[in-house]
């Protein structure tokens, strides 16, 4: 396909599933085009033409810490918290979690319980998203996360509890 096209596929994409990161973008594009999985090459692809796209605002990435998160150029509202509960296993992994989503899962979190356990917080915002239980690496992601609300003031940890500030 020319980059044109692709550029408009990718474009589309972005805007009614995002964020969204890059990879699932390459696995969206290569089933479109009857490939099972996603190579180098069109994962290459995919990111070229979303530099352009993001060059021409058509997109944006979705936080500077996580360029490969992309999402519409008119995404200003908060991210929603969506249920991956029936989501292939490719959006479930937790590194597919765009970091907006979690952190705004995780001010959820402790907004609903005033004080919070990063542990506990980490569950209740793993259940937000679907998963029926938190595994190691979904609890560090969402930990770290956390971590990055507490650093940028947006929240604050006091007596290893999570709190508004």
């Amino acid at each position: 396909a020319s980059e044109h096209t692709l550029a408009r596929y990718v474009t589309k994409i972005v805007e009614i599933e995002g964020p969204i990161h890059v990879d699932e973008i390459s696995r969206r594009l290569s089933r479109l085009w009857g490939y099972k999985r996603a190579g180098s090459r069109i994962r290459n692809c995919v990111v070229v033409v979303a530099r352009q796209a993001i060059r021409a605002n058509k997109i944006q990435s979705n936080s500077p810490e996580s360029p490969d998160f992309l999402e519409g150029c008119q995404s200003t509202q908060r991210p929603t918290v969506r249920d991956r509960s029936g989501a292939s296993s490719s959006l479930r992994a937790p590194d597919m979690l765009p970091p907006t989503e979690l952190r705004h899962a995780i001010l959820r979190a402790v907004e609903a319980s005033i004080a919070i356990s990063p542990g506990e917080c980490a569950a209740d915002v793993a259940r937000m998203l679907g998963y029926k239980s938190t595994s190691a690496q979904l609890k560090a992601c969402i930990e770290q996360q956390a971590s990055a609300l507490v650093d940028q003031g947006a929240l604050a940890l006091v007596a290893g509890d999570l709190r508004l500030p």
